[in-house]
């Protein structure tokens, strides 16, 4: 998957796009928000960092007004709402800089990504995958720190807990990047999928085993978490990263929801340290499923060109008539 912005010189089309990343930013920031730690905006689940993310790989550096003007309007409304009452800093003042840390993290992102991968398949080696969330999580370390520190300067944050909240704050960045941009970068990236011997109705088969997991993990408050492994193995083995990515995302959106109902295995003190915990999850899981569907994919790719050369063609012929007369 090669991924180059998207280049476009109609100003109308320019202006739909541009909002609709905005009002998308705006709703994920909201929706993070909902599991923020109370009195702040530090969220251990923060998707909104991976789609400002791949909104930049995919759109180019112009989609960083809409996440700054997306992040602003939802960090002004979030502190309206703890009732936030400074005398030397308004809320426009620190809401603008959480933004701007936002932006800013996006934008540095994108830099080393283009930088140090270039125009290469950002997903499909198992190298540049690695490159992709070194330079992620490297990245998320400013929106953390910018944030965490217009929180404290507006006294929302206490200096005992500012490692905490930080911490908490580039997990949750961090894990949104490992999620949603790949997701996004999949989907709409102009991605391939090139695995042969795809089984057909296999996708509606992969679909009804996730509903079917979800559906006893909500009987037995999410007793079966582990069920969605071989399921994620078996949707990444046949669809690639499209496969990979809509079973991860399945995956740790069922477990965040049961978390944050109280039930799982990683439930703790507090709602705030059971979704860390689940965050320590997604970004161990999709690491894992990030590198083993790029090594799936670039041996693909190997045999692919090999079946197509004379000798590989000879081999693959030796191979199956050694099948077929085994199984005669």
């Amino acid at each position: 998957m090669i991924v180059q912005p998207l280049r476009t010189t109609s100003i109308s089309h320019n202006i739909v796009v541009l909002s609709f990343v905005a009002i998308i930013y705006f709703s994920l920031g909201y929706l993070g928000h909902k599991l923020a730690v109370a009195g702040t905006n530090s969220s251990p689940i923060w998707p909104a960092a991976g789609f400002a993310l791949g909104a930049l790989l995919l759109l180019g550096y112009r989609a960083s007004f809409s996440v700054l003007l997306g992040c602003w309007g939802e960090s002004a409304i979030r502190l309206q709402e703890y009732a936030f009452d400074h005398p030397n800093i308004s809320i426009g003042m620190i809401s603008f800089t959480m933004a701007f840390g936002a932006a800013l993290q996006a934008v540095v992102a994108t830099l080393l990504i283009r930088r140090y991968i270039g125009s290469l398949n950002i997903l499909e080696i198992p190298m540049t995958v690695i490159k992709f969330m070194f330079f992620g999580a490297l990245s998320c370390l400013i929106g953390a720190s910018i944030g965490i520190l217009a929180q404290r300067m507006a006294g929302l944050t206490p200096w005992s807990d500012y490692l905490k909240y930080w911490l908490t704050w580039w997990l949750g960045d961090s894990g949104g990047v490992f999620v949603i941009t790949p997701l996004m970068l999949a989907w709409l990236g102009g991605y391939k999928f090139t695995i042969p011997y795809k089984i057909p109705y296999q996708s509606l088969l992969i679909l009804i085993l996730f509903l079917v997991i979800s559906y006893i993990n909500i009987l037995t408050r999410a007793q079966f978490l582990y069920l969605f492994f071989p399921a994620v193995i078996w949707a990444t083995c046949r669809f690639g990263f499209k496969g990979m990515t809509f079973g991860v995302l399945w995956t740790v959106s069922t477990i965040t929801l049961e978390t944050y109902k109280g039930a799982g295995y990683y439930v703790g003190p507090s709602l705030a340290e059971s979704l860390l915990f689940v965050d320590l999850f997604i970004v161990v899981i999709t690491a894992t499923m990030l590198i083993l569907t790029a090594e799936l994919q670039q041996r693909a790719a190997v045999q692919t060109v090999w079946e197509g050369t004379p000798t590989g063609m000879q081999y693959t012929l030796k191979i199956k008539k050694y099948f077929w007369y085994k199984r005669k």
